[in-house]
């Protein structure tokens, strides 16, 4: 998964790429591998209660890909502005959700 993430940001110059996957009773999502470009470092474990962030993981179900321009103000993704988008200085995301026998068990965030 570290070459995953890496390659992705690489290619596409962005600083940050991770990959997801949800508990076995998909009431959160942990993960596996996040990569920053900048201090060009691989992490892991941070965690995102799916009661958190309600209107986020619905719109996975329901798109094959998840793309947001401008992530502080589309419904989907407004729930990170605080926690996540701000702090981050995160304008946009582009997230498709990894799927396994017709159910989603993860996403890859970019």
């Amino acid at each position: 998964m570290q070459e995953i993430t890496q390659v992705f940001s690489l290619i596409l110059n962005l600083e940050r790429a991770s990959i997801l996957f949800y508990n076995q009773n998909n009431s959160a999502s942990f993960c596996a591998n996040l990569y920053e470009l900048t201090p060009n470092q691989h992490s892991q474990g941070y965690e995102l209660s799916f009661s958190d962030y309600p209107k986020y993981f619905q719109a996975l179900e329901s798109e094959k890909c998840m793309v947001v321009y401008d992530a502080k103000q589309d419904p989907k993704t407004t729930e990170f502005t605080e926690t996540y988008l701000t702090p981050l200085l995160i304008s946009s995301m582009l997230d498709v959700p990894i799927h396994l026998k017709g159910e989603i068990k993860g996403v890859i965030c970019i």
